[in-house]
């Protein structure tokens, strides 16, 4: 046998043995994809130049099924977590205040510490909540509602695959409150949907076996309710001015009249607010009422510098500061009633400042505006409430000169007079000339 050949074989042998010693690597996930090679072909040897990190023992067996793993959790817990407070001062929020509404994330938590929710699929929830508020998805989630019941989904890419969840905590999406008042959120069902790596078979959490437990924002909560408070709706003070052209009469001041403020209600839930203020009969009161409205008598003395024809009045009357709830968006409607007086209504928008005039006269010129919003004044207009329209037909006429006649001379105290009030239009206690003036001068409006 020729040297050469005995030669080759040797070495063949050799390298047999060497790659037999070759150890064998795999990367941290556990694979063995990355494994050192050796080759040898025609006496020429070949080696791989990639290896990972981590060594692993050929004779090993591979783990990668995760059933019987001791961190998957038994009970998952369903959290608000509180992610945007609302500010609330003790002395309630103004116009100018940014009110910031609760946010709260959706929540999953594996119970115990170092468990995990393994292969998250989706969540279906079924809320109760008071207030108004909207509900969006997280990040990685899709989301469709029926009722009140909302399902939380992994977002699928492309090709409707699900990329597999595993993790501790996981946010599945958010309740943002969107309205003031008081608001509560109750969760009342719950399915957590997960799957099983080995067998494909899918695994549930829910409400009914108290495999989901449900944690209100600072506690363990078992009523349902996993979240409540109260956002303070911003407020605005305005100011009331109610004039009329005659003195005020003693003891008799104004009987039977009243300012009616209503908020305009719409669609979005928020609590209505309306209040009636009767001026006052007889004697005023220093001291605001129990909801903080205050009236005082005043004297007025308008004058509009910008109008080519000043409307001017010297009056007696009325002023009344209060303050009201101004939620966004909502306007408010007045009216002015009283027993032989046309009403007078309109609606506006309200700012903290804003000055309301209404009165009892026809103005000259462009007449009084009736708003006023700061620097911004509303449209003017010559007549609001008018005395004299007792039959309320909208004109004064012969009918209302008629029944002012038919109890001229009547007189009386207060109580005297409650049942002839109505003809008695300037209100100082006698039915006389002056009324019948009244109805004389406006004639026709």
């Amino acid at each position: 046998m020729k040297i050469k050949t005995i030669l080759a074989l040797f070495l063949s042998a050799m390298m047999a043995s060497l790659l037999a010693a070759v150890p064998v690597f795999a990367d941290e996930g556990g694979t063995d994809a990355n494994v050192a090679e050796i080759t040898h072909e025609g006496g020429q040897f070949t080696g791989s130049t990639e290896v990972t990190e981590e060594y692993i023992d050929p004779d090993a067996d591979l783990e990668l099924d995760d059933s019987g793993d001791n961190s998957i959790a038994d009970k998952v817990v369903l959290s608000l977590e509180e992610i945007t407070p609302t500010p609330q001062p003790e002395e309630g929020l103004s116009l100018a205040d940014d009110v910031s509404f609760p946010t709260y994330a959706i929540k999953l938590t594996a119970d115990g510490e170092g468990k995990q929710i393994v292969n998250y699929k989706s969540a279906e929830l079924t809320f109760n909540i008071t207030g108004k508020y909207e509900i969006t998805p997280g990040d990685n989630a899709d989301m469709t509602s029926a009722e009140k019941t909302y399902t939380f989904k992994v977002k699928s890419d492309a090709s409707g695959n699900q990329g597999p969840i595993i993790d501790h905590s996981i946010v599945i999406g958010y309740i943002k409150i969107t309205g003031y008042g008081s608001y509560s959120i109750k969760i009342t069902g719950a399915t957590i949907n997960t799957m099983d790596s080995s067998s494909s078979s899918p695994r549930q959490y829910t409400l009914v076996d108290s495999s989901v437990i449900l944690q209100e924002v600072g506690g363990t909560g078992s009523s349902g309710t996993v979240a409540e408070g109260s956002v303070k709706t911003p407020t605005a003070g305005i100011t009331i001015n109610v004039m009329f052209p005659n003195k005020l009469a003693e003891k008799i001041a104004y009987n039977d009249m009243a300012i009616t403020v209503d908020s305009l209600y719409d669609e979005s839930g928020e609590e209505r607010y309306s209040k009636v203020i009767n001026l006052p009969n007889g004697d005023i009161s220093s001291e605001p009422t129990a909801d903080g409205i205050k009236i005082e008598e005043a004297n007025f003395d308008y004058n509009d510098p910008n109008d080519k024809s000043p409307a001017s009045v010297n009056a007696n009357g009325y002023r009344i500061n209060m303050t009201i709830p101004v939620p966004e968006d909502r306007q408010y409607a007045f009216k002015i009633t009283g027993k032989g007086y046309r009403p007078y209504a309109f609606s506006t928008d309200i700012t903290d400042g804003t000055v309301i005039n209404i009165w009892n006269n026809v103005m000259e010129g462009e007449g009084m505006p009736v708003v006023t919003m700061g620097e911004e004044a509303s449209h003017k207009e010559n007549i609001t409430f008018l005395a004299g329209d007792i039959v309320r037909n909208n004109k004064i006429d012969i009918y209302d000169l008629s029944a002012v006649v038919s109890y001229f001379g009547k007189s009386g105290d207060e109580k005297a007079m409650q049942d002839y009030i109505q003809y008695d239009l300037n209100r100082d206690g006698v039915i006389d000339s002056r009324d019948i003036a009244i109805v004389l001068v406006l004639w026709g409006k």
